[in-house]
């Protein structure tokens, strides 16, 4: 049995006064005891996040320029 599932977001919006990118991300820590940060990429323990294109594990970069770059997102385009 598989559970993993596709799921598409579409982007409503963008802000154009705030810096950074979408961030976006997996985590099997229990939601009733993180401590969030303000950013993904300050997750830890059993996190991975995909910023710009860059992929974290645990909050360390394991890879650079990874598929699509989420900072060239516009909106009414999905993300997948």
């Amino acid at each position: 049995m598989c559970l993993l599932s596709h799921n598409t977001t579409p982007i409503c919006c963008q802000l154009h006064s705030w810096s950074g990118s979408i961030e976006m991300g997996v985590t099997c820590c229990n939601p009733e005891r993180v401590s969030l940060p303000t950013s993904a990429t300050g997750l830890r323990d059993g996190t991975w996040v995909m910023t710009g294109s860059n992929i974290l594990k645990d909050g360390h970069q394991i890879k650079e320029d990874y598929g699509y770059d989420l900072e060239n997102l516009a909106e009414g385009k999905p993300v997948e």
